[in-house]
């Protein structure tokens, strides 16, 4: 009986032991927040989520070529990362101490089409979310990646679409707690984080209080690679606010850049910090700052340099609404250039020789500040004669055009919509060597629109008489 009692002791210790030692089911307590319909314009789709707080979750994600339209067949391969977790590679984040976690997952492909997006929980593949991915390409190769439903045409909103902002907004972070509030000159916020060629580029705002402020600035190369690698010292105060002109590009220095998507670190440190994370910078990338973000923290932001351009307003088919000779034209259009430049507006015959010669030039048009930036113009077109003219607005430097043709036509031949019963007679003086209109005699009141039953009336008067008249005549 005591050996029976020994061992049923001995047998609960063990299973005891065994309860200890056999690991928790992975993912337990922790969950994933639907994914929602979104369209991203970083190359990182963030996935959030609960877990008990200080917990290593380990999340699963895939995202494979092909369009998904039933979640439910969608199967996971169970030699997905193989290769990687064969390393003791696993996709890791930890649960924050409001018990939530957050991992942004690369789906920067660089070929556009419909891809299906996967995350699950490791070991838990009934927690799987599966959505569309839709990856297109807009100016300046930036990726336009739209995450929505499986089945669905695209992704539906429950607000109106986001405007050009977004882009500006999702590619801005700032290191929590810092204190940092970087803005740049031009106000790339307003315009969704988009500059042009030939614009320079400064920063100001506050930094750190106590530390110094490195700019580093770089464009990479689909493969990774940095293809432009730049950093700035920038001056600040004890208090952290930056005291010099900030300028980070000249005005000629982006004209000579590539034209697409550039990157910026402000990194705040002592002097000797920043000049050894300018050299690990240059080996690690922007994967060093993150993994220093205590001792150094910093605010990043992405800007599209583009190509410069200047529009029309209220063209079509490349044309402008038709004017009458002697009349002032009102134009307006949209640019990129930055605010306060001054655009130049030429006029001249579209099948004139030496069309040079009758040439109505306007110049000192400004571009005014605003989303996006605008300009206006008006010229007189006395001077010019009637027929078909080409309209050219353009940058001094000749670094952005735009062009449109204009129809002037004289009023003195015009059609005119008459009211009914009604007839309009009009005069004029023509010079009889050049065949020109001089002058033209506007119709009196009393014989420029005659009523239809006035004409009659007179008509039928006109025959009585006449018939009298011959009456009368017989009768001799």
């Amino acid at each position: 009986m005591r050996q029976d009692k020994t061992f049923k002791a001995l047998l609960s210790i063990f299973a005891c032991l065994c309860f200890i030692c056999i690991p928790a089911a992975a993912g337990s307590g922790i969950t994933i927040d639907p994914v929602l319909d979104q369209i991203i314009l970083t190359d990182e789709l963030k996935v959030t989520g609960t877990a008990p707080a200080g917990e290593e979750c380990i999340i699963e994600t895939s995202l494979h070529k092909g369009y998904c339209s039933n979640a439910d067949e969608e199967k996971i391969d169970p030699d997905y990362d193989k290769e990687l977790k064969s390393k003791g590679i696993y996709p890791t984040c930890k649960a924050k101490e409001d018990s939530t976690w957050e991992l942004n997952t690369g789906i920067a492909i660089s070929t556009p089409g419909d891809y299906t997006f996967v995350v699950w929980i490791e070991g838990e593949e009934e927690s799987r979310i599966v959505k569309n991915v839709r990856i297109s390409f807009a100016s300046a190769g930036v990726r336009v990646i739209e995450v929505y439903e499986p089945g669905a045409d695209g992704p539906v909103f429950d607000t109106a679409p986001v405007d050009e902002s977004i882009y500006y907004t999702q590619n801005t972070y700032t290191t929590p707690g810092s204190g940092m509030d970087l803005v740049f000159t031009p106000d790339i916020s307003l315009t969704g984080g988009r500059i042009s060629k030939g614009q320079s580029l400064a920063i100001s705002g506050q930094a750190v209080a106590g530390k110094d402020l490195l700019v580093w600035i770089y464009r990479k190369s689909n493969t990774g690679y940095h293809v432009y690698s730049r950093t700035v010292a920038v001056g600040t105060d004890g208090k952290g606010i930056i005291n010099t002109n900030g300028e980070l590009l000249s005005e000629e220095e982006t004209k000579e850049l590539l034209s697409g998507k550039y990157f910026i670190f402000a990194i705040s440190g002592t002097k000797d910090e920043l000049s050894d994370t300018e050299d690990r910078i240059r080996l690690l990338g922007s994967a060093y700052l993150y993994a220093h973000e205590d001792e150094n923290p910093f605010q990043s932001f992405v800007i599209i340099l583009e190509e410069p351009w200047i529009s029309f307003s209220g063209v079509g088919d490349r044309n402008l609404p038709d004017s009458a000779s002697g009349s002032t034209v009102n134009l307006t259009g949209t640019t990129n250039l930055k605010a306060g430049s001054e655009l130049v507006l030429t006029v001249k015959p579209s099948a004139v020789p030496n069309s040079d010669n009758f040439t109505t030039t306007v110049t000192g048009i400004p571009v005014n500040d605003g989303d996006p930036r605008n300009w206006s113009a008006t010229y007189d077109t006395s001077s010019q004669g009637t027929g078909w003219f080409i309209v050219t607005i353009s940058d001094p430097e000749g670094i952005a055009e735009a062009s449109a043709l204009i129809n002037i036509y004289d009023p003195a031949y015009s059609t005119e919509d008459l009211d009914k019963d009604t007839l309009s007679v009009r005069s004029y003086s023509i010079d009889p060597e050049t065949k020109d209109i001089i002058t033209e005699r506007p119709p009196s009141n009393n014989a420029g629109t005659v009523p239809t039953a006035v004409i009659i009336f007179e008509t039928g008067l006109i025959f009585v008489i006449a018939a009298c008249a011959v009456v009368i005549y017989k009768k001799r």
